[in-house]
């Protein structure tokens, strides 16, 4: 846990500016599960996961020479679905330098009864499974910076600035989780729950802006279509 943390890891997170993209699909997949597990009554209450867990149990088929392979999503379901997950004040924090000691093998962990992990990569699929199964879905976000640095709490994301607009850089893709979808400000968004720059907050994403997609250098795919800035959802489907 953090507050007993060693001070040379310790100061590793202090100077961390951003999570890394396994961190950050660990962070979505542990809050799906714990809004899963609240909404099917088996916690009476919102219970905080480990998402430290999930990075730290990643299988040995995921690692290669150049190192581990980027966890998504699915992976960390899955691998809760296998290994079960501990309660956050359970485990390491995130970002945690060490390795866990043997006895870890031994904490409690919370039982995950997984049926699936149902995907959809299109923003109406992925709004339809939120309606279907009735609770939130993790996405993918596009990130341009400095539109998503500067957001303010009542403001809608809405991706690049047009022609004549502010400077705009791409990001990438983050994790992130869906929670809702409403009319604000006479538009419809989806409300979001994102960790950017190791901060979390809810942000308020326009569900019209469209672009087209760039790929990066070296890209395999070259294909550039218009896309919605939330792509790519998941939701784990538990049995009681």
């Amino acid at each position: 846990m953090l507050r007993s943390c060693h001070p040379v890891c310790r100061r590793a997170l202090d100077a961390l500016e951003d999570f890394d993209e396994s961190q950050n699909a660990a962070i979505v997949a542990a809050n799906l599960i714990s809004s899963a597990r609240f909404l099917l009554k088996l916690d009476s209450e919102f219970t905080e996961l480990s998402a430290q867990f999930l990075v730290d149990k990643a299988s040995p088929e995921n690692e290669s020479a150049q190192g581990r392979r980027k966890l998504t999503v699915k992976d960390c379901l899955e691998i809760a679905f296998k290994e079960g997950i501990p309660k956050l004040e359970h485990w390491a924090h995130l970002g945690c330098i060490f390795k866990p000691p043997g006895i870890s093998s031994f904490i409690a962990r919370v039982p995950v009864k997984g049926l699936e992990v149902v995907e959809a990569k299109k923003l109406e699929e992925g709004l339809a499974l939120m309606r279907q199964f009735e609770q939130p879905v993790g996405a993918r976000l596009h990130v341009f910076s400095p539109q998503l640095d500067r957001l303010g709490d009542k403001e809608i994301y809405d991706g690049p600035a047009g022609p004549g607009g502010a400077e705009t850089r791409y990001v990438g893709l983050r994790d992130c989780i869906v929670c809702d979808v409403k009319k604000f400000k006479g538009t419809t968004v989806a409300k979001a729950k994102i960790t950017y720059k190791t901060k979390t907050s809810f942000i308020y994403v326009s569900l019209q802006r469209m672009f087209l997609a760039m790929p990066k250098s070296g890209e395999e795919s070259q294909v550039i279509e218009p896309t919605h800035l939330l792509v790519d959802f998941c939701l784990p489907r538990l049995s009681k």
